[in-house]
């Protein structure tokens, strides 16, 4: 039976001891949620930088005119045109170094970052095909439709980009 203050003190003692664990466990809590919102926040502009940079090359080279150029020529030529762009360098390297952070980042743009570099990845593999000769032995019926598709999907590709642009903004 507790009869005086004294047969409290082990108890006030556990209780201090519970209370400053928790303080303590709920201030490093927070400072690690601060730390990764920073770092999600600096991710996502690295991003959303390089992202915009690509967009700007593309609309300054006019390279979705180029391959709308080249359909228009063979549609009314008969004759097979091969958009041919020299792209030499990487560049991605923002993805490439980062690519296992992106998790880090708001929903939806872990999605949205992965597609758009798969699908860039996939219109420079297309492009290397029209350069290297490896489409030469397509017909033309076939040449016509390939090129129309990797317009679409490069034009799909850089309607993905801008929506990361606009979900980095609103997010971040």
């Amino acid at each position: 039976m507790v009869t005086g203050i004294k047969d409290f003190l082990p108890f006030t003692a556990a209780a201090g001891v519970v209370v400053g664990a928790l303080v303590s466990n709920f201030g490093t809590y927070l400072l690690e949620k601060r730390k990764q919102a920073a770092e999600s926040k600096r991710l996502a502009l690295a991003f959303r930088g390089e992202i915009r940079a690509l967009l700007e090359l593309v609309k300054r080279r006019k390279y979705i005119e180029t391959f709308q150029w080249f359909i228009e020529q063979m549609e009314s030529t008969g004759n097979k045109y091969y958009p041919k762009m020299q792209i030499r360098r990487e560049y991605f390297p923002v993805f490439t170094n980062n690519v296992g952070h992106i998790g880090l980042l708001k929903n939806p743009l872990p999605e949205l970052i992965a597609q758009f570099y798969i699908q860039a990845n996939s219109v420079l593999e297309d492009i290397e095909s029209y350069r290297d000769g490896s489409l030469n032995d397509v017909g033309f019926a076939d040449l016509v439709e390939n090129t129309k598709e990797v317009c679409a999907l490069f034009q799909e590709t850089l309607s993905i980009g801008e929506l990361i642009i606009k979900e980095t903004e609103a997010r971040y």
